[in-house]
């Protein structure tokens, strides 16, 4: 006992001298952090002043009352664009939510213009009592869309789920995986006040800079993603880099969201959204997330929708307008929402 006392207290010792010579010396050292978005998004979200705010579950979500990009409206309370929906259920009234990337959110486009406030309207039309939550989210895949329906959209028991994932997020080049991402941003987070404790000890400083000084990568994050790729190379199916989201890892996510919805006692109606022929061209890569789709909905057996093929039937020029936003690869205009809301009030009704 006595000996182990001794050990106990010279460590003790050691550990505190060093942390004092090192504090008086000026030395502190902390590793690139994981690029949870990119670098341009990154920068707002510690900020913190963003639409965004940092989510440990799906690595971003909607900042509750933050304005929407000068589009004249705000997040609302519960963190959703649109009116804010009580989580109560009301007799008789038909809800529908949307899950989805930023033609979802509707860039660009005013509130009353996104497809998903069309759909209300266009059902309320057809004599039908309907509400609808929108849970699109800027920049989001097929993973984090599954996190967050699983966290903020499931308690809302809606009767019907529109996926709109596979537009173009999945494609780009990553550090991680959004999986891995995900899984290590829920480690840390469960990690919490110890792991930050033992982060600001200057002595788990230099032992972690000594190790980047020799090459081992002490985060696991990988190498950063390389946003300069040009589109005819992350777009080639065979480039050898790491996705957000495989077209593999695609597929299976989106058959998880279709399960869980469905055991939820949903409808499920799975979306292929638009994009520009022209940008399809370039980047042969997009079309498989198109095929996953597909392939999911027909294996599943639940309500396919080719929203993707009415964009494709519009002239672009002619009346009664462009279904793209100008200059824009894949988000849509008013008229292109006005579209997706047709062609989805059409599917539901």
């Amino acid at each position: 006992m006595r000996r182990l006392w001794i050990s106990v207290a010279s460590t003790v010792l050691f550990v505190g001298g060093a942390e004092v010579v090192l504090r008086a010396a000026g030395f502190g050292f902390q590793p690139a952090p994981m690029k949870i978005w990119n670098a341009f998004q990154g920068r707002r979200l510690e900020k913190g002043r963003s639409l965004h705010i940092g989510d440990p579950l799906t690595l971003w979500t909607l900042r509750p009352t933050a304005g929407c990009l000068g589009l004249g409206d705000k997040v609302n309370a519960a963190g959703f664009r649109g009116p804010l929906i009580p989580l109560e259920r009301s007799p008789g009234t038909l809800r529908i939510a949307t899950l989805g990337d930023s033609s979802t959110f509707g860039l660009g486009v005013a509130w009353s213009d996104c497809y998903t406030a069309r759909l209300g309207d266009l059902l309320e039309r057809a004599g039908v009592e309907a509400e609808v939550l929108c849970g699109g989210i800027i920049g989001f895949t097929v993973r984090q869309g599954l996190e967050h329906y699983r966290e903020h959209v499931r308690p809302y028991r809606p009767d019907a789920v529109v996926l709109a994932f596979g537009a173009i997020n999945e494609h780009f080049p990553a550090s991680l995986p959004d999986a891995e991402k995900i899984a290590r941003m829920q480690r840390e987070d469960r990690g919490g006040g110890l792991r930050r404790r033992l982060d600001r000890l200057r002595l788990m400083q230099l032992v972690v800079w000594a190790l980047e000084e020799a090459g081992i990568d002490t985060t696991g994050h990988g190498e950063s993603e390389d946003e300069t790729l040009p589109p005819e190379v992350r777009g080639d199916p065979d480039w050898p880099g790491v996705r957000r989201v495989t077209v593999e890892d695609f597929e299976r996510d989106l058959r998880a969201l279709v399960e869980e919805v469905r055991a939820d006692g949903a409808q499920v109606l799975v979306v292929s959204m638009p994009r520009r022929p022209e940008h399809e061209a370039r980047m042969p890569i997009l079309l498989e997330y198109t095929l996953g789709v597909e392939r999911v909905a027909r294996e599943l057996g639940v309500r396919f929708l080719d929203a993707r093929g009415v964009f494709r039937g519009q002239p672009e020029g002619e009346a009664p307008g462009q279904p793209f936003l100008e200059g824009d690869p894949v988000h849509p205009s008013p008229y292109g929402h006005s579209l997706l809301a047709e062609y989805l009030a059409r599917g539901i009704l």
